[in-house]
């Protein structure tokens, strides 16, 4: 057929023909130096406010080496993409990453299809937070509790997991019609920005399937450590990766502020040189502001943050994330944030806000829960937890929500915004801690309000 008669018509032959020759690596590909700005991306911390973190050519290919150097996984390799690329930790572990195992990356439909896309694409791995896996495990056990079968469920959990502790090795034999529902071929799962629940994992690992907790920030380009596939401890983040020198601030004893150097730090913040200096010092460590410790198998366990750490007026110290695990362990409690609430008197109040699961509680009474009924739960919740923790401790005021708290995209709470809101309501109201205790504050403190006049 003659081209000039339809200037619509293109031969590929021709058009690839026309293409210049490929041979030789394109220069677009090549940095003109590895030290060149390769992203920048703004940190998703918990703050109010987010700084723009500079990460090179060099720091991005460092950190993928030292992931390549520290897992190995199926080959070929088949993954599920749930979290957005435009974060690091997607970005590097959930997609460069799987390119350069040469695997195959599939793009979820979102979150209420995730069980029918594993079971569709049949994935060896996927990458993940907390909340997506408490979801699954969720799910499975309801599931099976509405089938009758959740004794069944838990008896099989139980015998894998004494199997395998005794080097028998059948869980995922045991465990089939579970791994069914997930694809069947569901082998790894890559975990980050906050702690998994130790009966999740638990789930996981009986049904045959490894979670690899890891930890990074945004500064760091963006994994420290993470859980491998031949050391992976419950309750930690995982060894340092390959080449990551990773030590505590005060000596490498007990706990202390978690500092890193390597390639994989980032060149520093866009056009805040204070902020610079002030995170990588001149011996090139990189201050986290996280804390934690090293395990006797090297593996780092996180105990908190500096920053959002609570001193109380008699000098000592309660880290927040320690006391939002004991609270998440219970089914009718779906987000907590605790935090220090200074009253008139100079007194820090340990304060927590809850999200109620309405779900759960509607499950179990058969029927919506009443405001009373919330408040008197979250009371008993709160009792239980009380009883087990040292009197300085203690939460001294809670209140709740039914509402959502806003957060990061991989789902962690901005503490900055949620406090801010409280904070905003305390100083206009000139309410006490004592009047919120136990109430549903969802017609007072609204999170991104918190910059009105007080009317």
């Amino acid at each position: 057929m003659d081209q000039s008669a339809d200037s619509k018509l293109f031969v590929l032959d021709d058009l690839l023909s026309q293409m210049p020759d490929a041979r030789g690596v394109p220069q677009l590909m090549v940095p003109h130096d590895n030290s060149d700005d390769g992203a920048i991306l703004f940190t998703p911390g918990r703050s109010a406010t987010s700084k723009a973190a500079i990460l090179t050519d060099k720091s991005i290919v460092a950190d993928l080496r030292a992931l390549l150097g520290s897992v190995s996984f199926p080959d070929p390799l088949y993954t599920l993409s749930i979290l957005p690329l435009h974060h690091a930790f997607e970005n590097t572990c959930g997609f460069l990453t799987v390119l350069s195992f040469g695997g195959t990356i599939h793009v979820f439909d979102g979150l209420r299809y995730i069980g029918k896309n594993l079971e569709e694409f049949k994935v060896h791995l996927i990458v993940a937070v907390p909340a997506i896996l408490d979801a699954v495990y969720r799910r499975v056990i309801s599931e099976a509790a509405k089938a009758g079968q959740d004794k069944k469920l838990k008896l099989g959990m139980k015998i894998a997991t004494a199997l395998y502790k005794m080097g028998i090795d059948i869980r995922r034999k045991l465990m089939k019609e579970v791994l069914d529902k997930l694809g069947g071929r569901l082998q790894y799962i890559i975990c980050g920005a906050a702690p998994v629940e130790l009966e999740t994992l638990k789930f996981f690992r009986a049904s045959g399937i490894e979670v690899l907790a890891g930890y990074g920030l945004t500064e760091a380009s963006p994994v420290v450590s993470g859980g491998n596939t031949k050391v992976n401890e419950f309750a930690t983040v995982g060894q340092p990766l390959s080449g990551v020198e990773v030590a505590i601030a005060n000596g490498g004893q007990g706990e202390g502020e978690i500092l890193v150097r390597s390639d994989i730090v980032m060149k520093g913040y866009l056009d805040d040189p204070e902020a610079t200096a002030e995170a990588i010092d001149q011996d090139g460590w990189l201050h986290t502001a996280d804390i934690g410790r090293f395990t006797r198998k090297k593996s780092i366990v996180i105990t908190g943050r500096s920053k959002s750490m609570i001193v109380l007026s008699s000098g000592k110290k309660v880290f927040p994330e320690e006391i939002e695990a004991l609270l998440y362990r219970h089914g009718m409690v779906r987000d907590a944030l605790v935090f220090g609430h200074q009253g008139p008197s100079g007194d820090v109040v340990i304060t927590a806000k809850v999200v109620v699961n309405q779900e759960k509680m509607r499950e179990e009474l058969q029927r919506g829960p009443t405001e009373d009924e919330m408040s008197q739960a979250l009371a008993t919740v709160i009792a239980e937890i009380n009883r087990g923790l040292p009197s300085f401790k203690e939460i001294r005021s809670y209140f709740y929500s039914l509402q959502d708290m806003v957060k990061t995209t991989t789902l962690k709470i901005r503490r900055g915004v949620e406090l801010a809101a409280i904070d905003n309501y305390f100083a206009c109201s000139k309410a006490s801690w004592q009047s919120l205790r136990g109430k549903n504050i969802d017609s007072i403190i609204v999170p991104g309000q918190e910059g009105l006049s007080c009317q």
